[in-house]
């Protein structure tokens, strides 16, 4: 697909989500959007969709174009779907609080890259199946890149299992090229020979998202509930939505 139609393709959903929500969408650069490689980022805010993107980085080129569709979906989320948000109790670390979000994202992303399948966007973007392949490669060697992307404890461990179902979602509700199925099993099967405290809770959360239909706000919520009871994260937050 050429830039100008991808530029189009992307113009459509950004109007249809500012339609379906009654929010207007705002786009802003920033040089921090929290994670290393990502870019871009969903704030929320009640009166708009906030769309943070890695600054210098062309907006309609192909991962980008992909990325600016994957943010706006979670607005669409929130705003026409009746998805929980998190609503945290005073007090509260800012690690404690990044802990919790990253877990909401794990469980968001499922639905959001769903949804912008089902749009014509990418899944994924073309890092995505070079990482998988690096993650297993360093797996088979017992080697641990994951530590990385934060010193505290609990994040690195919800930032690995989230890799492992991430993937096991992939295999689960996409439509994938069989290479790309192939990548994916291995490195899940390399997680679980080289990971076995994470791929264990990678499986317990696998099988809460098997039992729960993620695809509506409610099952989202059930299943949400007892992910962050994993971790013991639901002690600390309220979830704030609008079931169906």
């Amino acid at each position: 697909m050429s830039t100008n139609q991808l530029s189009s393709r992307l113009e459509s959903y950004l109007e249809k989500v500012e339609r379906e929500t009654s929010k207007p969408i705002k786009i802003v650069e920033s040089n921090n959007l929290g994670i290393k490689g990502m870019l871009s980022a969903f704030r929320y805010d009640p009166h708009f969709i906030i769309i943070i993107i890695k600054a210098g980085v062309p907006r309609f080129e192909c991962d980008m174009v992909r990325s600016i569709a994957h943010e706006a979906t979670h607005g669409l989320l929130i705003f026409k779907k009746g998805y929980c948000r998190p609503r945290f109790h005073k007090n509260l670390s800012d690690q404690l609080i990044k802990n919790s979000r990253l877990v909401f994202t794990m469980l968001d992303d499922i639905v959001v890259n769903k949804i912008i399948e089902d749009n014509g966007f990418p899944p994924y973007g073309s890092e995505y199946i070079p990482s998988v392949i690096r993650e297993t490669e360093a797996a088979l060697k017992g080697e641990n890149i994951y530590s990385p992307y934060s010193g505290d404890q609990l994040f690195h461990q919800i930032f690995k299992t989230s890799r492992l179902v991430i993937a096991w979602a992939f295999l689960e509700y996409f439509k994938l090229d069989k290479s790309h199925q192939k990548r994916l099993k291995d490195f899940i099967n390399a997680f679980k020979q080289n990971f076995p405290p994470e791929y264990g809770l990678g499986m317990k959360i696998t099988q809460i998202i098997s039992k729960h239909d993620i695809f509506n706000s409610k099952g989202h919520a059930d299943a949400l509930i007892k992910i962050l009871n994993l971790w013991g994260l639901n002690q600390i937050l309220e979830l704030e939505c609008h079931l169906d």
